[in-house]
């Protein structure tokens, strides 16, 4: 996984102490000028089981106390606009 910027715009790694299992976790800072926000990037492959909705409450824990803009992007697998389909297994 990878976050790209142009020119003008650093990235850093946010560090959230934590490697979840059930997904991938790309957690940056974006600075551009005097603007910044925190950018979650999500990766999740797989069924969706319980770890995994108690290992992104976690990581939101986490990134909440940040005072910057918080953006969660990325490819989570689930259709929550199916109200038949609950994704969970296990």
């Amino acid at each position: 996984m990878a976050a790209v910027a142009r020119s003008g715009v650093r990235l850093t790694l946010f560090d959230l102490g934590i490697s979840p299992s059930s997904f991938e976790l790309l957690p940056v800072r974006v600075v551009s000028g005097s603007s910044a926000c925190v950018v979650i990037v999500i990766y999740r492959t797989g069924p969706v089981t319980t770890s995994f909705f108690t290992e992104l409450s976690d990581v939101m824990v986490r990134v909440a106390t940040t005072v910057e803009s918080i953006y969660v992007v990325g490819d989570l697998n689930i259709r929550l606009d199916h109200a038949d389909d609950r994704g969970l297994v296990g």
